[in-house]
């Protein structure tokens, strides 16, 4: 009887621990300034996504156009990158060097990108932790 008992009870407890999500980062790199263009309404360009040892491109995109952004963006340097874990978001902001031209951001919205992590993070890239798994 002892036997089935730790038995019962270290299933129960395997179970549990098998329920606890694992955790997996996503690296977002933004698109370097040669990388974008100006297309009239808007500006965009690629940059890697990296999960799971595999890159690949993905692209940002204006989603408001700010005034006052030349068609020439050689000027433009990153400046921050984000993460809005509500909208699934990541957000690479660029800035000028000529005070005349306004700053901009570009936008890549994930999908099934909520409720993660910032685990680092630079003027141009942005890691980002996400729970993987069964929850209690």
């Amino acid at each position: 009887m002892k036997n089935y008992l730790f038995a019962g009870i270290a299933a129960l407890f395997a179970v549990s621990a098998s329920a606890e999500p694992t955790h997996h980062d996503v690296t977002f790199t933004c698109p370097a300034v040669n990388a974008i263009s100006h297309f009239g309404d808007y500006v965009a360009g690629y940059g890697v996504e990296a999960i799971f040892g595999d890159s690949r491109a993905v692209y940002f995109k204006t989603i408001m156009w700010p005034a006052n952004v030349p068609s020439n963006l050689s000027t433009y340097n990153s400046l921050a990158t984000n993460y809005d874990s509500i909208n699934s978001l990541i957000t690479c902001s660029y800035v000028s060097s000529d005070a005349n031209n306004a700053d901009f951001d570009l936008h890549y919205q994930m999908t099934n990108g909520k409720g993660g992590l910032i685990t680092a993070q630079t003027p141009n890239m942005i890691s980002i932790q996400f729970p993987i798994g069964l929850t209690k």
